[in-house]
């Protein structure tokens, strides 16, 4: 009886460290899109497939793309002990497609990542909000 006791908060404590190691490893692969992000800024859509420094980042995060869907389809069906986890899971996941497609996109000149979109709608409601008083 008490081995079975032991097992079960085990296996609840490795679900606990798994959350905060996926969440380490969402906040490495977020850093990684941010600064694919910048380079696409700073790269005309013309020169991306030379440059190697931004190739290797895009391989990098390509290369990302079936584990997030794995630990998304696994968050979603209760694998993870944290909602907040699956929330950041499906964040870092969106921004992750979003910019292999703006790598992808010939038109896309920089200025639309992540955090550049969050600020711009923050300021924009804060203006809805000041016309309305």
């Amino acid at each position: 009886m008490m081995k079975s006791d032991h097992n079960s908060n085990h296996a609840s404590t490795s679900t606990g460290g798994a959350d905060s190691k996926i969440l380490t490893d969402l906040e490495t692969l977020s850093d990684q899109i941010e600064l694919c992000q910048t380079m696409l800024g700073s790269t005309p859509p013309t020169q991306r497939q030379h440059d190697e420094a931004l190739l290797a980042v895009v391989g990098f995060l390509e290369a990302c793309v079936p584990r997030m869907v794995e630990l998304v389809d696994a968050a979603a069906q209760g694998a993870l002990s944290q909602e907040s986890t699956l929330e950041r899971c499906l964040e870092v996941n969106d921004a992750l497609l979003k910019t292999l497609e703006n790598f992808d996109d010939p038109n896309y000149m920089g200025g639309g990542g992540t955090a550049s979109a969050s600020a711009a709608a923050a300021a924009s409601s804060a203006g809805v909000e000041e016309e309305e008083e």
